[in-house]
């Protein structure tokens, strides 16, 4: 397995993304880690380039991404079908992770947890850095509605 990933972070509105070089972090129970694939440039990523949406900086923008497992923590995943994903699968995952007992959640809104991560949306710190689309790999909170992907589908299919 690689040690160290790369992303382009966005740091300053309307400037050029800075390349970074990350360790990849091991992942722990109810995390993986996934090599990226494919991510798309949502109006959300431009709002945020271009100064229309507030942001944390430094951060990896992208939240709309594809890639393969490359490695499950203890204990396993399972996508949103109960499914066991492995090393190797092909997937796509919710644009957030969220706790499940939140009120929120339990009433059918996960999206407004007071826990809510956004990939692509959150700031690069020590504890939080493969959180985007626009680098090698991307760490994957627990709590996150993950998808396995059939490969009869092509990666511009899946986008959208």
């Amino acid at each position: 397995m690689k040690h160290s990933a790369k992303a382009m972070v966005f740091k300053e509105i309307e400037k050029p993304f800075s390349p970074y070089t990350i360790k990849i972090p091991k992942p722990q129970s109810g995390q993986m880690l996934v090599e990226i694939d494919f991510s798309t440039i949502c109006t959300s990523d431009l709002h945020t380039f271009y100064g229309r949406r507030a942001s944390p900086c430094p951060c990896i923008l992208g939240h709309e991404i594809m890639g393969r497992v490359v490695q499950v923590g203890p204990g396993g995943i399972r996508d949103f079908s109960g499914n066991s994903i492995k090393k190797g699968d092909r997937i796509t995952w919710s644009v957030y992770a969220y706790e499940r007992n939140d009120l929120m959640a339990l009433n059918g809104f996960p999206q407004k947890s007071a826990s809510l991560y956004k990939y692509g949306h959150e700031e690069l710190e020590a504890n939080s850095t493969l959180n985007g689309g626009f680098a090698t790999h991307c760490l994957l909170r627990e709590g996150t509605c993950v998808y396995i992907l059939p490969n009869s589908i092509s990666d511009k299919e899946a986008a959208p």
